[in-house]
């Protein structure tokens, strides 16, 4: 393993923001998935589609990940 990095460099941690970001607007107007021409019948069928492909993306991340996060800023690091 690599050095540490800090959270805001880790591709899992930012795609998994984007993710929140998406279910909670879902949450917020779930009209957006009818506004973007998905049927109420097939709703369920497409959010379960997301949810499996940010599956898939969190686990090709987590197999490709090279060093483990912190919170703070490493003392010892040139990560910025």
């Amino acid at each position: 393993m690599g050095t540490t990095k800090v959270w805001y460099k880790s591709k899992t941690i930012i795609a998994n923001i984007i993710s929140l970001i998406i279910a909670i607007g879902l949450l917020i107007n779930p009209a957006v998935l009818l506004a973007m021409g998905v049927l109420p019948e097939n709703q369920s069928k497409v959010l379960t589609l997301i949810v499996f492909f940010i599956a898939v993306l969190n686990l090709i991340l987590r197999m490709i990940t090279d060093a483990p996060i912190t919170i703070t800023k490493p003392k010892n690091s040139d990560n910025v």
